[in-house]
């Protein structure tokens, strides 16, 4: 026998048993978890079978029973692989009688392998004969394989969900491998009387395993968290009782037995405490998740209500309804720009939480922020604000970017947040070249901002404190869509501030 084989096995048997005891207690009850764990107890029972037939030191059964196990064992991972993928992660097939035809056929063969020698004879020097049954035998387990491939196939085309396909193409890729591997070595070769690689089945059958639980631990079918608290619970178990095991005189395996007992109920109340803490962040997180889409879809409905009423006071003031006195035109020109500001604060709300889709075009970065300048221009001037540029003249500004993106989400922003939360004084424009690199600054002789708002301040939702008593319109989306923005650029975004005097921001956006 090969000396190796022992170590290998045991690795692999070590590797099931904990990954199919971890899955298992995660929910019993759970078809998902029985079909994984019993994948894993059909690759522990192959691995332990096939040092049975190659070893001289496993005789307590004969050569024949351990070759019929191997068989058996192969044929179960097969079976469990087609139901784990019938039923992951939603059910394709619901009628029993379907399900139960590849578990008779299973059976069937079993009673064969058992009974008669028509699929694999007599053995010899760790070989056997291969009779005219076993083209039926393989020819059944690749057909289940098959089927298993198509069932995720199938899966992966039906479920809209991201994280579900990432599983999906973990297990397919996985258990594609596994099986072809293993059909070489444990059907094909000995087919054609090569018997020496047989062994190598079960360690290939662990890439199925690992894939599945790689699947599942990667991407959170069950929190990594609970599954480090279970392994550090088992690994304390196991020491306990090996203490208490090999513990020389009574009273000590006394006081072992005791404390195992201890560490048992130990180790139960912190798993459950664990579970129960991933459970509350989960439903925490989904709450988040619901209340972020019931506040976008009052935000579209705000927006089409806010559309009408900007049309309505742009055809009073347009005249479409007769003429409009000079008394009622500042207070009617005043709600036009209001519905305006409310409908552009709704926008950034709603296209905060969409993924960012940049449409890269040349265009004159000196001429938007002019162009910025120009339509804020009017705002200032109605708050007796000074508004004026500082730009260096020197070069050429053409910029590679989304200019749309840029010029009403990042520039405009900053420029309209600087007169808003000004209130007495100017704000200056900067635009300059450095380096490689186009600077653009916005200078205000504002409110400023608190040390304790500067760590939220391009986080979402995250306005100042004191925000809202200068601008009622403020949402605390802007700088967030500003810094989604830039860095979407390849760019930086930050700031100099110090309360009651005023904030420079500062855009480096880098070329080429």
């Amino acid at each position: 026998m090969l000396n190796f084989l022992p170590y290998i096995f045991s690795v692999v048997i070590l590797i099931n048993l904990i990954l199919s005891l971890v899955v298992l207690l995660q929910d019993p009850k759970d078809k998902i978890n029985i079909f994984f764990g019993s994948i894993s107890f059909g690759v522990v029972l192959w691995s332990i079978a096939i040092l049975g037939f190659f070893s001289s030191g496993f005789k307590f059964l004969s050569p024949e029973i351990w070759l019929t196990l191997t068989h058996t064992a192969a044929a179960f991972i097969a079976l469990f692989f087609l139901y784990f993928s019938l039923n992951f992660p939603s059910v394709l097939i619901k009628k029993k009688y379907v399900l139960a035809l590849p578990m008779i056929t299973f059976l069937v063969i079993v009673y064969f392998l058992f009974s008669t020698k028509l699929i694999i004879g007599d053995t010899f020097l760790q070989a056997y004969e291969i009779k005219q049954g076993y083209i039926f035998y393989g020819e059944y387990i690749t057909f289940l394989f098959v089927l298993g491939y198509l069932a995720l196939f199938l899966q992966y085309r039906k479920t809209k969900d991201v994280l579900q396909k990432t599983q999906l193409k973990y297990i397919f890729l996985g258990s594609l491998l596994s099986s072809f591997f293993a059909t070489i070595t444990d059907l094909v070769l000995p087919y054609i009387g090569i018997f020496q690689y047989t062994w190598l089945g079960p360690v290939f059958t662990l890439i199925l395993v690992l894939s599945i639980a790689f699947a599942i631990i990667k991407h959170h079918l069950f929190n990594i968290k609970v599954i480090i608290a279970e392994l550090m619970t088992f690994a304390i178990w196991t020491a306990v009782i090996a203490q208490a095991v090999m513990a020389e005189t009574l009273n000590g395996k006394i006081l072992g037995a005791v404390t195992f007992v201890f560490v048992i109920f130990i180790g139960l109340f912190l798993i459950k405490s664990v579970k129960k803490e991933v459970a509350l962040r989960e439903e925490i997180e989904q709450l988040a998740g619901r209340l972020k889409s019931v506040n976008r879809i009052m935000s579209h409905d705000i927006k089409n209500v806010l559309g009408k009423d900007k049309d309505m006071f742009g055809m009073l003031l347009d005249g479409s309804f007769g003429a409009v006195s000079d008394q009622a035109r500042p207070f009617l020109e005043q709600a036009h720009d209001d519905t305006k500001k409310l409908i552009r604060s709704v926008i950034v709300i709603l296209e905060s939480g969409q993924d960012l889709v940049l449409k890269p075009e040349p265009f004159d970065f000196k001429e938007a922020v002019l162009e910025v300048v120009h339509d804020v221009e009017s705002e200032a001037k109605t708050k007796g604000l000074s508004l004026t540029t500082n730009i260096s003249e020197e070069g050429d500004y053409t910029f590679v970017g989304d200019r749309v993106q840029l010029v009403t989400h990042v520039l405009k922003n900053l420029v309209e947040n600087a007169v808003n939360y000004t209130l007495a004084g100017g704000v200056t424009v900067g635009l300059s070249k450095k380096g490689n690199a186009i600077l653009f600054s916005v200078k205000d002789t504002g409110i400023g901002i608190s040390d304790e708002d500067k760590p939220n301040l391009f986080k979402e939702g995250g306005h100042g404190k004191d925000s809202l008593k200068v601008n009622v319109h403020s949402t605390g989306y802007g700088l967030f869509s500003v810094k989604k923005i830039v860095d979407a650029h390849g760019g930086k975004v930050w700031f100099d501030t110090a309360t009651g005097k005023g904030t420079t921001f500062w855009v480096e956006m880098p070329r080429g």
